[in-house]
């Protein structure tokens, strides 16, 4: 299968057919310039990602928000604790910082 600029190819490996399926690029590209792109992502992995980011401990206590999927975008330099009070704003959660652990609740 050969893929065009602005698609994606995917393996079923139970099949073992590849299919293609156009995207928004920016989205799986965002990272190099920065930017921080959550489309249809869980809350859980986007706390996952955050701490891969931002090199920090994120514990989440808030179990209910853990599979909610959002839509979010942050450009480059923002500060994880706005990303945090966006979602706080936004969505009802409440968290701590300190050192290098973040809790969420």
């Amino acid at each position: 299968q050969l893929l065009k600029p602005g698609f994606k190819g995917s393996f079923n490996k139970n099949e073992s057919i590849i299919s293609t399926e156009g995207v928004i690029t920016g989205i799986y590209t965002a990272w190099i310039d920065g930017e921080l792109v959550f489309r249809n992502m869980a809350f859980e992995n986007i706390l996952k990602k955050l701490e891969r980011n931002y090199n920090v401990t994120i514990v989440n206590e808030n179990k209910d928000l853990a599979k909610e999927k959002f839509n979010a975008s942050f450009i480059k330099n923002t500060t994880i604790q706005q990303i945090l009070e966006y979602f706080e704003e936004n969505f009802d959660i409440d968290f701590t910082i300190s050192e290098k652990e973040i809790i969420v609740k």
